[in-house]
C-alpha cells in the first residue's frame, strides 16, 4: 500500500471509530429505544391466567412466576422489594430489575439490540473478523426466532421496541449489511425513519423490489443511502481500526502524532503504553504515587504496587480497572476505568523518574 493509500486508510478508519465511540459513549449512557420483553410479558400473564384456573384465586402468581424466571437469570433471587407489590395485570416482568438479569439469552438480546438501534456492538462484544460478527449476529437471530416461535404475538406499540421488532430490525440492517437475504418491511420502516405502509407501498409500486413483505438487499442499501439521517452500521470499520493496531478497544484518538518520538529520545519508533481513563477523565499516572506506590483494584480488594509497571499491567488485564486518585478535596477515591488511551512510553518514564524524586504524595 502506498503512503498516500496508507493515510487514506488510516484517516477512514479514524473516521468511522469516531462515530464508534460516539454511538458506544451515547449508548452506554441510556439505551434507546428500550427494549420490552412485551410478548414475554404477555405470555407469563397467559401462563399465570391458565394455571389460576387450576390453583384458584392467585392474585400474585403472575408476579411470582417472573421472579422465578429472573432468578434463574440473574443466579439469585430478585428482592421482593425491588418490584411493586401488585404490579398491574400483564405487566410483571417489566415491573422487574432487568438490567440485573444475566445468561446467554439476554445477552444475545443485548447484542441485536445494539446492533439494530446503532449499528454495532460495544467495544468489548467486537469479534476479531467481520465473518465472526455476521456468524454471531446471525446466531443471535435463530435465538429470537426461536423463542418467538412459541410466544404469542404481540403488535408493538408507537414508540415501542418488542421482540419481534427487534428481530425485524436486525434481519433489516444485517440484509443491507451483508447482501445476503431479505429485509423485512417493518425492519427497514424503522431504519429509515418511515412507516410500515411507506415501505408496503413502495413495494407493491416496485419502487423497491422484493417479495412477501421484505425487500431485497441491493434495494434495501439503495434506498437507505438516499436518506442521509439514518445510523448507517460502522461494526466492520471498528474491527478493522482494531486489527489494524490503530487503536485498542475503549481507546480514543489522541492528538498526538503517529510519528511523534518519545518523550527525551532521539528513537524513530515509538513504543506506547495503554493507559486507563475514568469518566470524569483522570488517568492512571506516574504521579498519582503515594508513599507506599500506587493503590489499584475495587473497594475491598486493593492492592498497592511499588512499580508503576507492575500496577499498570495488572490494570491492563483486568475487565474495569480501578485505581485510586486524589480528588479536588485531596481524598483519594476510587475511579473506574471507561477506557484506555494511548501514550508515548517514554514521557510516562520521564514522569516516573520525577515522581520517584519526590518519594510520593502523602
Amino acid at each position: 500500500m502506498s503512503s498516500c493509500s496508507a493515510t487514506e486508510f488510516d484517516s477512514r478508519l479514524k473516521n468511522s471509530w469516531s462515530i464508534q465511540r460516539t454511538r458506544v459513549d451515547a449508548w452506554e449512557v441510556r439505551p434507546f429505544p428500550p427494549l420490552e420483553w412485551v410478548e414475554f410479558e404477555a405470555f407469563l400473564y397467559g401462563t399465570a391466567t391458565t394455571l389460576s384456573a387450576v390453583v384458584g384465586s392467585a392474585p400474585n402468581l403472575e408476579r411470582e412466576l417472573a421472579e422465578l424466571v429472573g432468578s434463574y437469570l440473574s443466579r439469585e433471587r430478585i428482592a421482593q422489594t425491588d418490584t411493586p407489590a401488585s404490579p398491574p395485570p400483564g405487566r410483571a416482568w417489566s415491573a422487574m430489575p432487568l438490567a440485573a438479569l444475566s445468561g446467554g439469552f439476554v445477552d444475545a438480546m443485548r447484542r441485536l439490540h445494539a446492533y439494530g438501534s446503532i449499528g454495532t456492538l460495544l467495544d468489548d462484544d467486537l469479534p476479531q473478523t467481520a465473518d465472526q460478527f455476521a456468524r454471531r449476529i446471525e446466531t443471535d437471530i435463530e435465538t429470537l426466532e426461536s423463542l418467538l416461535n412459541k410466544l404469542p404475538k404481540v403488535p408493538a406499540a408507537s414508540g415501542r421496541l418488542n421482540l419481534q421488532m427487534l428481530r425485524d430490525i436486525a434481519l433489516a440492517r444485517l440484509a443491507v449489511d451483508e447482501g445476503t437475504r431479505q429485509a423485512p418491511a417493518a425492519g427497514l420502516a424503522w431504519l429509515g425513519g418511515v412507516s410500515v405502509k411507506t415501505i408496503q407501498n413502495l413495494l407493491s409500486r416496485q419502487q423497491l423490489t422484493g417479495s412477501a413483505g421484505s425487500a431485497d438487499p441491493h434495494a434495501a442499501r439503495s434506498w437507505l443511502a438516499d436518506r442521509k439521517d439514518w445510523s448507517r452500521s460502522c461494526w466492520r470499520e471498528a474491527i478493522e481500526a482494531i486489527n489494524s493496531g490503530l487503536v485498542a478497544p475503549f481507546q480514543e484518538f489522541d492528538s498526538q502524532p503517529d510519528d511523534a518520538r518519545s518523550a527525551g529520545k532521539e528513537s524513530d519508533v515509538v513504543e506506547w503504553s495503554f493507559v486507563p481513563r475514568a469518566a470524569d477523565g483522570a488517568l492512571f499516572l506516574p504521579d498519582l504515587m503515594r508513599q507506599r506506590g500506587w493503590t489499584i483494584g475495587p473497594r475491598g480488594a486493593e492492592r498497592s504496587f511499588g512499580d508503576y509497571w507492575r500496577a499498570l499491567e495488572h490494570l491492563q488485564k483486568t475487565d474495569r480497572p480501578h485505581w485510586r486518585r486524589p480528588n479536588e478535596a485531596g481524598a483519594y477515591n476510587i475511579v473506574v476505568g471507561k477506557d484506555w488511551v494511548r501514550i508515548a512510553r517514554g514521557e510516562l518514564e520521564l514522569q516516573l523518574t520525577a515522581v520517584l524524586k519526590t518519594g510520593g504524595r502523602p
